[in-house]
């Protein structure tokens, strides 16, 4: 019977995980997995002013579209543990201005943003190792262009002055921008003592 209860635990804690589908945004595998889900359940959506990307454990866990609708500002929200797109008013008016498809969410260009992060935190110090991308966001500007903001997360084996400490002793975070081609990345908060 003990058994029975603890399979019975176990599996229902297996329920609760998040949904993994493959979907992060570390390996091309998973970026395709990513993009298809992008296009997938955010189809129907246009004039959109954001897109983000969070993740649990480097898995793709939301994925969030920000888009207007009339005269109303509007949030989409794809859980991947319940597979379902949910839709919420932000109570603020729409975003005037120019706004973007999901044909301009281009995710072949987040190798290119990492290995630039990288070269960036590198230069700080050298002891910096196992780089990964933790959060993404493509977001329309006042000026009308496309700005793509992440966060990388990377490993110190000691005490760095740099990036902002995440859980673990030498876990740490960095914050970058970069325009929409992936092109002029540079960090906005964690390379500066």
């Amino acid at each position: 019977m003990k058994k029975i209860f603890t399979l019975l635990f176990a599996l229902t804690l297996v329920a609760c995980m998040p949904g993994d589908k493959g979907a992060n945004l570390n390996s091309p595998e998973g970026l395709k997995v990513t993009q298809e889900l992008l296009q997938k359940n955010f189809a129907k959506y246009n004039n959109i002013t954001e897109v983000s990307f969070g993740t649990n454990r480097g898995v793709i866990d939301i994925i969030t579209v920000r888009f207007n609708k009339g005269e109303k500002d509007f949030y989409a929200n794809y859980v991947t543990y319940n597979d379902q797109v949910n839709e919420t008013e932000t109570g603020l008016s729409s975003k005037q201005g120019r706004t973007f498809s999901l044909s301009e969410v281009n995710l072949s260009i987040v190798p290119n943003l990492i290995k630039k992060a990288e070269s960036l935190i590198l230069e700080k110090d050298n002891k910096f190792n196992t780089f990964r991308m933790d959060k993404l966001n493509y977001e329309v500007q006042e000026d009308g262009t496309i700005e793509v903001s992440f966060v990388i997360d990377a490993i110190h084996p000691a005490t760095s002055y740099y990036g902002e400490r995440k859980g673990d002793k030498g876990h740490l975070s960095f914050e970058f921008k970069a325009d929409a081609n992936g092109e002029n990345v540079i960090a906005t908060k964690g390379l500066t003592i």
